[in-house]
């Protein structure tokens, strides 16, 4: 309690936003963001809360993104990265991950009335697709009562190379050391283990974006990369070329526009190496946006490698699911300023 008023008296008197101004004038802030849904909406009961915000929420973290930062555009930070211009003080960057549905319904509005650029990079297999991602399909039937323990405990007996069950855990994370698990698995191996479950993770509203919806948010001005193809670490793919190439052309056909106008790339799971970065340069791509937890330097010109702040409603929300004014702002302007480096 001490901290959180330590933290509303910062910001109520400005010394926040005064550090922050000083900090991060010469610094890229690039936030990423996953799902945005309406309480209302029969997609949210069962909804993955570590990946998913109100559209009210939303809405509040982008008024105070427009009131501390210099909002910029996918293409001004491409632009800034190819001819080594400055972007404005305290740059930030909204970003989207995977290309679903309720980004097109619930984020682009209030982006739109808010006059606010961001990007979103889709995964190439989920355009088009009713069904979400194994891992938000388990998550969601868990949450509808679809799934319980048993059916958990089931498929974790399942598993190749047998481990003992986690002792003493909840439900949730079993069902999150489960998610895990399978992530390991090659996607043909995981499909036929996840087939015995195929009545409890149907879904009946569609998760993802289809190509018109993509093609409208294009329209609109928000900026378009690719997420991988099959949404599996790149450091684990077979084929990487086929995955860095095969997404690019997918979710350029959508859009309809040219393979070679999707220029970045977010990395799925936010893995990657030198190779990966190595063939994502062959393939064209000029900026490759990862994890980290960091703001990243600018020195000459905007480097390569982008280090991204997830945002989720967690400890910044109150009780009334509103944002927390102060503890985002402690949570972004305090991130350390660090590049973003292959492993």
């Amino acid at each position: 309690m001490l901290k959180r008023a330590l933290l509303a008296l910062c910001a109520s008197t400005g010394g926040l936003g005064l550090y922050h101004r000083l900090r991060n004038r010469r610094v890229l802030t690039v936030v990423s963001l996953h799902r945005v849904l309406a309480e209302s909406d029969p997609r949210w009961p069962g909804s993955d809360p570590l990946y998913t915000v109100t559209d009210r929420f939303f809405e509040q973290c982008v008024r105070f993104f427009t009131r501390h930062y210099s909002i910029v555009s996918l293409a001004d930070v491409e632009r800034a990265r190819l001819s080594g211009s400055s972007l404005p003080p305290c740059p930030l960057l909204i970003t989207f991950d995977d290309g679903w549905a309720d980004n097109y319904q619930y984020a682009m509005p209030i982006l739109e009335r808010l006059h606010v650029p961001a990007a979103i990079f889709v995964a190439g297999e989920a355009v088009g697709r009713h069904d979400s991602f194994f891992q938000e399909r388990l998550i969601s039937a868990w949450r509808l009562g679809r799934l319980d323990v048993a059916h958990l405990r089931e498929l974790w007996a399942r598993l190749p190379e047998p481990e003992d069950e986690p002792a003493g855990v909840s439900t949730e994370a079993l069902l999150r050391r489960l998610i895990s698990r399978l992530q390991l698995l090659a996607p043909g191996k995981r499909d036929e283990l996840l087939s015995a479950l195929s009545g409890q993770l149907r879904e009946q509203e569609r998760q993802m974006l289809s190509a018109s919806e993509l093609q409208q948010m294009h329209r609109q001005g928000m900026g378009i990369g690719t997420h991988g193809s099959k949404h599996e670490p790149l450091t684990r793919v077979p084929d990487i070329d086929t995955e860095l190439l095969g997404s690019r052309a997918v979710v350029a056909r959508a859009v309809g526009v040219q393979d070679d106008a999707i220029t970045s790339l977010s990395f799925p799971f936010s893995k990657f190496d030198e190779l990966v970065v190595t063939r994502a340069r062959a393939a064209g791509y000029r900026l490759l946006f990862g994890g980290g937890l960091s703001l990243t330097p600018l020195k000459e010109r905007v480097p390569e490698l982008i280090a991204r702040v997830g945002i989720t409603a967690g400890e910044i929300v109150d009780s009334h699911g509103d944002l927390r004014v102060a503890a985002l702002a402690a949570y972004l302007f305090r991130r350390p300023h660090r590049a973003l480096v292959s492993a």
